[in-house]
């Protein structure tokens, strides 16, 4: 995925310290030894007295150590990706500012919703918590957010959003272009077998929601301690009911069909 924003628009993974069986990032003794650590903030509506009261809580994964400046390009990547996640949940949407002004504009957000309609008895929420990010075989960082909001309606939406860094340049990984075709097709197997698709029974006719062309991969890709992670959330691919799937390639199986094409 390119940013974290798009998925939200249709509505960052691993333990830290843990390796993988090679994520295509070649590690050295004299690498640059990076860390993981959170920021927290939380804002809560005032004068609630209620245990469900609006709020706010964020949880902002970011780099320490290593190269000064791949951790600052990437830090500042992943703190704006936040702020438009925010952002795209404010009444007068900006990405300034600081974080409790933003969390102070979700929560007019909710005031002037209750001001349109005081009976409703609901409370919202916006939950960015991104304490499942970790380093990742020692070169890659990848950022797992559990993005979970209610903003009225008959229920919450929530979806896990993927991003990996190569700490070589700071730059996001391109998974389509690191293993290219072999992705896509390895990606389709993983899917029927955990869905229970046979290999010649249209995807859609299974109650998926897939384009014409057929078989697409997934907006959040990422590198994990089990290989590579991707995870279709829901009204991606399918009805709300059906959940996310998340599905785990060995990183053995991407490589095993590049060097047999």
């Amino acid at each position: 995925m390119k940013n974290f924003l798009p998925l939200i628009l249709t509505l960052f993974l691993a333990s830290c310290g843990s390796t993988v069986e090679n994520t295509s990032e070649e590690s050295s003794d004299n690498a640059p030894t990076y860390a993981v650590d959170f920021k927290e903030f939380s804002e809560r509506e005032a004068d609630c007295a209620s245990e469900q009261c609006t709020e706010v809580k964020i949880v902002l994964p970011f780099l320490k150590g290593g190269d000064t400046v791949i951790t600052a390009e990437v830090n500042t990547d992943i703190e704006d990706q936040y702020r438009q996640l925010i952002r795209s949940r404010l009444p007068e949407p900006r990405s300034t500012g600081s974080w409790e002004s933003l969390a102070a504009s979700f929560i007019e957000g909710y005031e002037l919703f209750k001001m349109e309609f005081p009976d409703d008895p609901t409370s919202w929420y916006l939950y960015l918590e991104g304490r499942e990010s970790s380093i990742v075989g020692d070169t890659v960082f990848t950022v797992m957010v559990n993005d979970s909001e209610f903003m009225g309606g008959a229920h919450g939406n929530s979806a896990t959003l993927i991003q990996s860094y190569s700490l070589k340049d700071g730059m996001p990984i391109d998974f389509v272009e690191r293993y290219g075709v072999h992705l896509k097709e390895v990606a389709e197997r993983k899917f029927r077998a955990h869905h229970s698709i046979s290999i010649n029974e249209p995807l859609n006719d299974a109650g998926f929601i897939f384009p014409e062309e057929g078989f697409i991969l997934p907006d959040n890709i990422g590198y994990s301690s089990k290989g590579l992670i991707l995870i279709y959330n829901p009204y991606e691919v399918a009805p709300y009911s059906t959940g996310t799937t998340e599905l785990i390639i060995p990183i053995s199986d991407l490589e095993a069909r590049s060097e047999a094409s």
